[in-house]
């Protein structure tokens, strides 16, 4: 069926994390000759190194959309972070991106963190599926594979970022450093830091030390 006017895609399967890849496209992307630029790497492979020409462009459509979701001031800010905040910065811009993958998070996976269910559950997360199916027929038209595809990717996520253990599928926040979420405060984007698996007490200690 066709997307229509469904806010929703499959294609984060597409680009996965990729963090490291995108940074290395990230001067580009912010050139004035960025089209060029970017044409220019899908066809001779210098920096991405990724062996397919296929998945080379997939990745480059992927980033495009990823770079769109914010403006100048945040890319100068991200170019000159490391670490943690880096990180929490690239999450933010994934799920600024997509929006299944913001949905799942927030409605399934930080909502059963906040209730006191710290463990990863692929169950709940089809159940999550079903309840978007209703009211989205793009959405309803996946096959089980693609919905398999998007719940590992959102898995791998998790887990590349550091919020979900690999040996236990316990979910837990990686940072209690109020500067590495200075951006977040200074911006309005409160709502973000829940994301990263921050209750109110703690989000509330870290606007004061921060004040």
């Amino acid at each position: 069926m066709a997307k229509t006017t469904s806010p929703y895609s499959a294609s984060i399967t597409g680009g996965g994390y990729l963090q490291d890849e995108f940074d290395r496209l990230l001067p580009l992307m912010l050139s004035n000759r960025s089209n060029e630029l970017l044409k220019d790497e899908i066809a001779n492979n210098n920096l991405l190194q990724i062996n397919s020409l296929n998945t080379r462009n997939r990745a480059v459509a992927e980033f495009k959309k990823r770079f769109s979701t914010c403006d100048e001031k945040f890319w100068d800010h991200y170019q000159n972070t490391i670490g943690t905040e880096h990180q929490l910065l690239y999450f933010f811009v994934l799920l600024r991106t997509y929006r299944i993958l913001l949905d799942l998070h927030l409605r399934v996976t930080v909502r059963r963190f906040m209730a006191a269910d710290e463990t990863w559950s692929s169950e709940a997360i089809r159940q999550e599926f079903d309840e978007i199916a209703v009211n989205d027929e793009f959405v309803d038209s996946w096959t089980d594979m693609t919905k398999k595809k998007i719940s590992s990717t959102y898995q791998t996520i998790l887990r590349k970022i550091g919020f979900l253990e690999e040996s236990s599928d316990t979910l837990h926040a990686i940072s209690q450093n109020a500067n590495d979420y200075r951006y977040f405060l200074e911006n309005g984007e409160i709502w973000f830091l829940e994301a990263c698996f921050l209750r109110q007490y703690e989000i509330n200690n870290m606007r004061s030390a921060l004040s």
